[in-house]
């Protein structure tokens, strides 16, 4: 076999590549725990207008503030 420039790494590479992949699976974790949580609050106050218009008399709404 010929001389790659991957023999030219160090022996450490694969545990910094380990560190690196386990780093960034962590911030894609936060990431996604963020954006659900966004994503819930919306939701929850979007159902919330909802119900709450509702809860009057037919045709009568009064403005909020």
């Amino acid at each position: 076999m010929g001389t790659g420039r991957m023999s030219n790494l160090p022996i450490s590479f694969p545990v910094a590549n380990e560190r690196f992949i386990a780093r960034v699976f962590e911030i894609s974790q936060y990431i996604f725990m963020r954006e659900s949580t966004h994503k819930v609050a919306e939701n929850t106050s979007t159902a919330h207008d909802r119900f709450h218009t509702s809860w009057g008399s037919p045709g009568k709404r009064s403005p909020r503030a």
